[in-house]
């Protein structure tokens, strides 16, 4: 027996928010051709979740030489490849140029797994590095 109707669901995630509206509309064309096709109907509803998380150049420069100067030379990862992952911080990176900061938590689970154990060492890490920016200094 052929069912009358059909749901799919899925999860896309880009670096970029011009790949994310050519996702949508590649899903939509996609979508719409395959059920024209068959001789059906289809209704396609994208709803945008986070953002892609982007720094700013500058301001990656500046957080990442207040790191250095707080933490050390050479204990800035500067070329670290882009994350998937979502982050709410990515909707004030779209209206305020920043940089978000990882700060070096560690290996094991990541941060949404039942058995993360959030790293308190790495405070210092954040304090420090927050405290370089305060003063300023170049």
């Amino acid at each position: 027996m052929i069912p009358e109707s059909a749901h799919l669901f899925g999860t896309y995630r880009t670096f970029a928010a011009e790949t994310r509206t050519r996702v949508e509309e590649e899903v939509e064309r996609v979508t719409r051709g395959v059920a024209e096709a068959r001789g059906a109907r289809c209704e396609v509803r994208c709803m945008r979740g986070y953002p892609p998380t982007v720094n700013h150049a500058n301001e990656s420069d500046v957080l990442a030489s207040a790191a250095e100067r707080a933490l050390g030379a050479g204990t800035v990862r500067r070329d670290a490849p882009p994350c998937m992952g979502g982050e709410d911080f990515a909707f004030m990176l779209e209206e305020v140029p920043g940089a978000y900061l990882w700060l070096g938590a560690g290996d094991g689970p990541n941060l949404h797994h039942p058995d993360y154990d959030f790293n308190d060492d790495v405070l210092r890490h954040g304090v420090e590095t927050w405290g370089e920016l305060v003063r300023g200094r170049s």
